[in-house]
């Protein structure tokens, strides 16, 4: 079957609870193999837990060394704070160490940093060429002129 794989992704919670409906008629065997999957497949996916409060989704009681909710917020209003809003991220991190507002590594700092930052408005030149030039000249050469002077701004 093509494009196994994307269909198991998108449909792994409809797949797991099929299986645990029809294993106690045909067996759990029987019923992944009905549905092409494997028995160890079908534990993965049923012991998977996704913890809403973490921020990478990730079950605290399976992966205890992260962050608390409250060090999350501590960074997310760090990093949205108007004054601190042009440093460098590692001026932020150390701004927050000296206000003992919560204490981690630099490193931590930056993979929670880059996942609760909020999104900037990037800078757009403007469409209009300013830099052209309008007058002609009678050579070829202007044409070449006018198009690399274009590409530049």
């Amino acid at each position: 079957m093509r494009g196994k794989r994307r269909i198991w992704s998108e449909q792994k919670k409809y797949i797991v609870s099929i299986v645990t409906r029809i294993s106690p008629l045909i067996g759990i065997k029987a019923a992944c193999k009905l549905l092409k999957i494997s028995t160890q497949r079908f534990y993965r996916w049923k012991n998977e837990v996704h913890c809403l409060t973490s921020t990478f989704n990730l079950c605290r009681k399976l992966h205890p060394k992260q962050l608390t909710s409250k060090e999350q917020t501590i960074i997310a209003k760090y990093l949205k704070k108007p004054e601190l809003q042009h440093w460098p991220l590692r001026s932020v991190f150390y701004q927050m160490l000296n206000d003992t507002k919560a204490f981690m590594n630099l490193s931590t700092f930056y993979k929670y940093a880059r996942a609760l930052r909020p999104d900037f408005k990037r800078f757009r030149k403007p469409t209009k060429n300013r830099h052209s030039c309008f007058f002609s000249f009678n050579s070829p050469a202007y044409g070449y002129y006018h198009l690399t002077r274009a590409r530049r701004f």
